[in-house]
């Protein structure tokens, strides 16, 4: 278990989101869009989580190729260790909010995992972030 101690963080990028959009409708992209990183995650499909990836959290990864060398490695590895992903719900989406030319929200989720037999049930959060510059 002590091996499994650290936790990888992705910060999600809102996709089809504009100015327009009214408070509902971008937190229902949000929601969309964690909902597609969740299960992307469970299905290891690095690929698309990626896509909804906060750029400068790839930059601190040393990259696309580095960073997604290390979330499969660490997943196999987790994999290996008798670490299971059984179940990871999305549950709410907080107010967006607008600063420092951002908007930005937390996501509440809900995961299920099993290690060696050992039912794990725990909350999870994410930070949201629209970057307007990104498409998906």
């Amino acid at each position: 278990m002590n091996k499994l101690t650290k936790t990888v963080i992705i910060l999600l990028v809102f996709s089809g989101i504009t100015f327009a959009q009214t408070s509902e409708e971008l937190k229902a992209s949000a929601l969309r869009d964690a909902k597609i990183t969740s299960e992307a995650t469970l299905k290891f499909d690095f690929e698309t989580v990626f896509k909804h990836t906060y750029p400068p959290i790839i930059e601190i990864m040393v990259g696309y190729e580095t960073g997604m060398e290390f979330i499969k490695s660490t997943f196999d590895k987790m994999k290996s260790e008798g670490f299971e992903f059984e179940n990871a719900d999305i549950i709410s989406v907080s107010d967006i909010v607008f600063e420092q030319d951002e908007y930005r929200c937390y996501i509440e989720g809900f995961n299920q995992m099993k290690i060696n037999n050992m039912l794990i049930k725990a909350k999870s959060y994410m930070l949201g972030i629209y970057n307007p510059e990104k498409e998906i």
